[in-house]
């Protein structure tokens, strides 16, 4: 072994079998156990051992739950014919089972989404951008006036504009605002395919990670919050919306509008795209939001709703989807979605 060791490289270039072990050990023993130990007795006495056995442990916790996990959510590599994982493969499985969205189609359908709007949209630095807009959201955001300051998002207007800041207040909002595919980009994606389906949505300007700015709505936009006799005439532009394959999300009458005789949709954060359609269960859920919400309007206004006029009001809107779709809605189910959103509503 000693002669092993004292024996010359051949070339300049090369190492020698000496050279070779010293680096080999440098790094499995590393720099800082031997070092780093030293240097940390030597200026922060003996009670810097604990703290280093309490690092180790720590450590030593994080590394083999990031291990487990790597084994449990491997991936089989369909071109080497080997398994992949890590933490970037199994963070980004359970923002998908989380969220039930599939991130990387999410961000191709609005790719190709935007592509299909005849260039209108440019995207670069992480944004899209409506060719000709300018505007620095910051900045128009810091000039406007603010209609909502919650931990979740922020939202002004100012010059026709209407501003919406995600927040990430706090270490949890602000890893899931980083690993999620940006709401904005789910916002302009489904005011896309709205316009193409004939449905009206405020215009997108911008989307980026954090902020998005659309049109602001004209003064005699009616909200149907304010109106609620208005809701049975939405019901075929649900319908409509449905058979595009795209779900709101939260199909509340504050988010719906009429103007000029046309009904439209706000606050698309939560909309979802389904290219092969959506699923009975998601259309089930959209209507009872509908009508729960329509029950809390109609009961702030008036008098409370009765179970009869519920019933009524639930039988004509399934009744005109049914006509719309051919998917028949009123079921048990149906109904006890409805009471159960509008108890929750009222515990609020």
């Amino acid at each position: 072994m000693i002669r092993a060791l004292s024996e010359k490289k051949n070339e300049k270039s090369s190492l020698s079998s000496f050279q070779t072990l010293i680096v080999s050990t440098a790094t499995r023993v590393g720099m800082g156990n031997l070092v780093g130990v030293v240097a940390a007795i030597s200026a922060g006495g003996a009670g810097a051992v604990f703290w280093m056995w309490l690092t180790a442990l720590i450590g030593s916790s994080t590394a083999f739950i990031e291990a487990t996990l790597a084994q449990i959510y491997n991936e089989k590599d369909p071109l080497y014919g080997g398994y992949r994982g890590g933490p970037a493969y199994y963070i980004h499985r359970y923002f998908e089972e989380k969220t039930g969205k599939n991130m990387l189609r999410e961000l191709v359908t609005t790719l190709m989404d935007c592509r299909r709007t005849g260039g209108n949209y440019l995207f670069g630095k992480g944004r899209f951008v409506l060719r000709g807009f300018t505007a620095d959201p910051a900045f128009e955001l810091s000039k406007c006036a603010i209609i909502k300051d919650s931990n979740t998002t922020t939202t002004g207007t100012a010059h026709g504009l209407f501003i919406k800041r995600y927040n990430c207040r706090g270490l949890w909002r602000t890893l899931k605002r980083t690993l999620q595919l940006p709401r904005s980009y789910e916002c302009l994606a489904a005011a896309i395919r709205l316009q193409k389906a004939g449905i009206a949505t405020p215009a997108v300007f911008l989307a980026s990670r954090y902020y998005l700015i659309t049109e602001v709505l004209p003064e005699d936009a009616v909200f149907l919050d304010k109106e609620p006799e208005l809701t049975s005439g939405v019901v075929s532009v649900l319908a409509k919306m449905h058979d595009a394959g795209i779900y709101h999300g939260d199909v509340n009458l504050r988010n719906i509008y009429f103007l000029n005789g046309q009904y439209g949709f706000i606050d698309l954060d939560s909309a979802r795209i389904f290219p092969k359609g959506i699923s009975k269960s998601l259309r089930r859920q959209e209507l009872a939001r509908l009508i729960s919400s329509y029950a809390r309007e109609y009961s702030s206004r008036q008098e409370p709703l009765s179970e009869s006029i519920l019933d009524e009001f639930t039988n004509q809107v399934t009744a005109c989807y049914r006509e719309r779709t051919g998917i028949n809605l009123l079921d048990s189910k149906l109904n006890e979605r409805i009471q159960y959103l509008i108890r929750r509503v009222r515990r609020r």
